[in-house]
């Protein structure tokens, strides 16, 4: 594009560039079939939660398995399993994390299926009302949702088999 004799871009030019900045911005901020991704230290994946990774070694007590805080500025009801010094599932009985769909403790059963359509739905352990949830590849870094008898989310974990697949946690 020619610069006018002010040596400035042209108007069509700043229109061409403000509108390709805006796709660019819009594009990288929509996650899967539309959904806005959350840009905030609200969430976690499937490989982990901010820095912390699954599969990272982790300064922790000697202990073969450890459900431990993470640390300060972490919301109640969040823990991390730690087995032989690495860090494997991330334990969430806050509403205050979600997932990139934006599944978090509180969201209905209904809208789990909306965002998950390929979930294992199976019985809960210790709630014959309630269900667990599967999501993303069994053999792999998953989510594992837990509904009770509101078929509500209460609880849910990230991690990697076997350990994010432990009902009991440690025990």
């Amino acid at each position: 594009m020619r610069a006018r004799a002010t040596g400035l871009p042209s108007p069509v030019y700043n229109r061409a560039v403000r509108g390709s900045a805006l796709l660019f911005v819009l594009t990288a901020c929509h996650g899967p079939e539309g959904t806005v991704a959350p840009t905030d230290d609200a969430l976690v994946r499937m490989d982990g939660w901010g820095k912390l990774r699954f599969g990272a070694h982790i300064d922790a007590p000697a202990s073969e398995c450890a459900m431990l805080p993470i640390g300060a500025h972490t919301p109640d009801g969040v823990t991390r399993m730690i087995v032989d010094g690495v860090l494997v599932r991330l334990d969430v009985r806050s509403p205050a994390l979600h997932t990139a769909e934006n599944a978090k403790v509180g969201t209905p059963a209904a809208t789990l299926r909306r965002l998950y359509p390929d979930a294992i739905e199976e019985p809960n352990k210790y709630d014959p009302e309630g269900s667990t949830w599967i999501v993303g590849p069994p053999d792999r870094a998953h989510f594992v949702f837990e509904l009770d008898r509101t078929h509500r989310v209460v609880r849910w974990r990230a991690g990697v088999p076997p350990q994010v697949d432990w009902v009991e946690g440690c025990g």
